[in-house]
């Protein structure tokens, strides 16, 4: 086996401690999210459990959280366990090369191609939800002043039907006070 082919075997182990430490990672968050989910639907349900509920994530988010140095653990031992380690040093010039480009190209690529874009989405995003909040504001401020408006209405509307009772009372009283005049004049 020559030199390139051993930097090769190292290098894909590395890959493959990459991703599997990635994978572990990736993993202990959405456990953590399940965990929590389960952690408060049990509290709403059966809010006495709580202490013993509690003990039970903390103990499971714990295995979870030791799972990723568990898998780093053994990562590592593939890495440095490897047979060809010292051979690959060897070749480890254009290879090593090699790969920084190839990295600098991907981070290159990935700035240019998904990190702008995700970022622009951000900020998009963070201005619809502050304009949403806005507009929220007014509609609280609107509903207020309307709420003002009404009660004044409703009040004035009240004052005139209480001017027209009264008014309606007087002109009864002056008619009744007519019909007698007119009756002792008669």
């Amino acid at each position: 086996m020559n030199p390139s082919d051993i930097a090769m075997i190292y290098s894909n182990t590395a890959m493959v401690v990459g991703i599997i430490l990635a994978a572990a990672a990736f993993g202990s968050a959405l456990g953590w999210a399940l965990i929590c989910s389960k952690f408060m639907e049990g509290i709403s349900r059966q809010p006495e459990l709580r202490p013993q509920l509690t003990g039970q994530m903390l103990f499971t988010g714990g295995l979870m959280e030791a799972f990723p140095m568990i898998v780093l653990g053994i990562s590592m031992w593939f890495i440095f366990a490897n047979p060809f380690v010292g051979a690959a040093q060897a070749a480890i010039g254009a290879t090593l090369i090699g790969q920084m480009l190839t990295f600098a190209v991907l981070i290159w690529f990935i700035k240019a191609v998904l990190w702008e874009p995700m970022l622009n989405m951000l900020e998009d995003r963070k201005t619809r939800i502050a304009d949403g909040l806005a507009a929220a504001e007014r509609g609280i401020h609107e509903q207020e002043l309307a709420e003002q408006k009404a009660a004044a209405y409703l009040r004035e509307a009240k004052e005139k039907a209480s001017d027209i009772v009264a008014q309606a009372q007087r002109r009864a009283s002056e008619i009744v006070e007519e019909s007698k005049n007119a009756a002792r004049e008669e």
